[in-house]
């Protein structure tokens, strides 16, 4: 692990080979402390300072956290529009207010239940999306400026695809600029996340755990609403077109069961434009049936690509790692994923592995934004030959990956990384 000052020397690294992820970080975190102490804050920079503050909420990774049922139970979520926090009886439609699953009855009668990410984004008009994370107990984002410029790049070749509010040819330019120039989208975002961040702190703070942290979703999108929507109408300029907007959704980031098995299956076919993050995704991927973490996507070629909703890799014997460069949306976790091995000297080979591939593996995982770098101890073969466009699909088949160190190691560097790729959230 290394540590630098504010004009980027090295100070000191520290090695620690033999112990556990968690006990590993939580030494580091308090050397870091200790560093910052000895130096003195005003030697370091904002982004050693937000690392600090990361380190001190991944000291407990292993305190109580919220868990998926309590996230879901709890449905504790704040949106906003244009940084103006939203009431959910102004985003839902009128029709759902009347909707069992979409309403809660309180003292004073029946009120819009919170909605959680994905059901938000298939309300909202389509768009260019991404979900981040906080670190260090919600003071920062880790890789905040991978997903800035994710926003802009799927924006600008969404638009390049055509999509358009209908009649429309073109953007007016002041709403182009607002969704494709990095500049105006990082500072839109980040004023709109520490806002909502803030809110969600002063409604639920009572009800959080001193370690929880957040999962951070973000639209942008230069479509007009659906005219059932109630309230909150989109902006819109000069040429009548559908002005810019973006819309962002904090909830509680759910902590993971220790030893969980996990099992993927090889099923679906890629994306139609892997390098936009597209709202429409969400309702166009399957849904991962119960028991099954991820569904692996394959091209006609039956070669793995990606899941509906992280990166994939493969691990050969020799340990080198093995994962698709092109037809696919790149992670920021994939982003770290490639820069520790390349940093520790870990053989890449950036190729889609195929099926026959699994056969001769000593490991598998893959990468997102809540699961970081996740081990996968089965994969299940299940593709169809609508899957590789009418071809020859595979055999069935299931293959098994108990421990492996690679994996385990690239894991480990992946949490360390963590610590020095973050951008601070507290004013």
């Amino acid at each position: 692990f290394f540590f630098q000052n504010s004009d980027g020397n090295a100070m000191m690294r520290l090695m620690i080979p033999s112990l556990s992820s968690n006990t590993a970080l939580q030494v580091t975190s308090a050397l870091v402390f200790l560093l910052l102490l000895s130096q003195g804050a005003s030697s370091f920079s904002t982004d050693t300072a937000a690392s600090s503050e990361a380190a001190a909420g991944m000291m407990s990774n292993n305190a109580r956290r919220m868990t998926s049922e309590a996230v879901r139970k709890t449905k504790m979520y704040v949106a906003s529009k244009n940084g103006r926090i939203i009431s959910w009886s102004d985003l839902l439609p009128s029709s759902c207010l009347a909707d069992a699953d979409a309403a809660e009855r309180c003292d004073d009668g029946i009120h819009p239940s919170p909605l959680d990410a994905t059901s938000l984004l298939k309300l909202l008009p389509r768009g260019a999306y991404t979900t981040c994370r906080t670190i260090g107990r919600g003071t920062s984002v880790y890789q905040f400026e991978y997903h800035v410029k994710r926003l802009a790049s799927s924006s600008s070749s969404m638009i390049e695809e055509g999509v358009l509010p209908e009649g429309i040819t073109e953007l007016d330019e002041d709403v182009l600029a607002a969704v494709t120039d990095v500049d105006k989208v990082r500072a839109q975002t980040l004023s709109c996340i520490k806002k909502c961040v803030a809110e969600f702190r002063n409604k639920y703070s009572d009800r959080m755990f001193p370690c929880d942290e957040f999962r951070i979703t973000l639209l942008q999108t230069w479509l007009p609403r659906d005219k059932d929507l109630r309230g909150l109408e989109g902006s819109t300029n000069g040429s009548g077109t559908s002005g810019a907007n973006i819309y962002c959704h904090v909830g509680i980031l759910p902590k993971r069961r220790e030893g969980e098995h996990i099992k993927v299956e090889v099923h679906g076919h890629g994306r139609n434009n892997a390098a936009a993050k597209d709202s429409q995704w969400i309702n166009d991927r399957d849904r991962v049936e119960s028991g099954c973490e991820e569904y692996i996507l394959v091209n006609d070629d039956g070669e793995m690509l990606e899941g509906t909703q992280t990166n994939f890799f493969l691990v050969t014997k020799d340990g080198r790692v093995r994962t698709a460069n092109e037809g696919i949306l790149k992670g920021s976790v994939r982003d770290s994923v490639l820069r520790v091995c390349t940093e520790n000297g870990i053989p890449l080979e950036l190729r889609p592995p195929n099926i026959d591939d699994l056969e001769h593996a000593s490991g598998a995982f893959i990468s997102s934004t809540s699961r970081l770098v996740m081990p996968i101890h089965e994969v299940v073969v299940n593709v169809s030959k609508e899957d590789v466009s009418g071809g020859n699909p595979p055999q069935p088949a299931t293959y098994h990956f108990p421990n492996c160190e690679v994996t385990k190691g690239i894991q480990d560097m992946v949490m360390e990384d963590i610590l020095t790729h973050c951008v601070s959230i507290v004013d």
